[in-house]
């Protein structure tokens, strides 16, 4: 696992994570882009949404762009620290990353 890793101000990449970590990092909003991790109850001061995109070359994650980047965008305007994470961290997740930008 690579950890927890900021990308820019208050946007944050990684693979499968402990919740303990997560909270660490003081993530206010979480999105889990993949079939194989479960949903993590990260209490009720996270925003957490879970969208089953499986890790396959097969599979078009651009349909999820302009929603997740809406929802980034907003995040961060409010000042929320968000995590984007897959399983690994380095494919669907980073996508999704580069999509907002």
């Amino acid at each position: 696992m690579l950890g927890i890793t900021e990308v820019t101000d208050n946007l944050y990449i990684s693979g499968l994570e402990s919740s303990t970590a997560i909270l660490s990092k003081g993530i206010r909003s979480v999105i889990n882009i993949s079939s194989e991790c479960p949903m993590q109850d990260l209490g009720p001061t996270v925003d957490y949404e879970k969208i089953s995109i499986p890790d396959l070359p097969t599979t078009s994650i651009q349909p999820y762009f302009d929603r997740l980047a809406d929802r980034i965008d907003q995040n961060l305007r409010q000042g929320k620290k968000t995590l984007v994470h897959c399983y690994v961290g380095r494919s669907r997740s980073a996508s999704i990353i580069l999509g907002w930008f």
